[in-house]
């Protein structure tokens, strides 16, 4: 990546924009979407680790990983 860009400039010489390949686009796209996600997991597994030191400095009993996975 990288060879193929075309910055676009103003004026004064100011990187405005930039034109890459679409299938660079495409891949960058795809990159991005699977950093999100990771992103999100991990808010979610933060949240998760807060909710369980709250519940365990209030004294509340909390349910046991084999008990949530046997749910139905």
């Amino acid at each position: 990546m990288g060879q193929h860009m075309h910055y676009v400039v103003d004026q004064s010489g100011k990187k405005k924009s930039i034109v890459i390949p679409i299938d660079e686009w495409e891949r960058f796209r795809v990159d991005y979407q699977n950093l999100k996600n990771k992103v999100e997991v991990l808010g979610e597994v933060k949240r998760g680790v807060l909710e369980v030191r709250r519940a365990r400095k209030n004294g509340k009993k909390l349910q046991s990983l084999d008990s949530f996975l046997n749910e139905r």
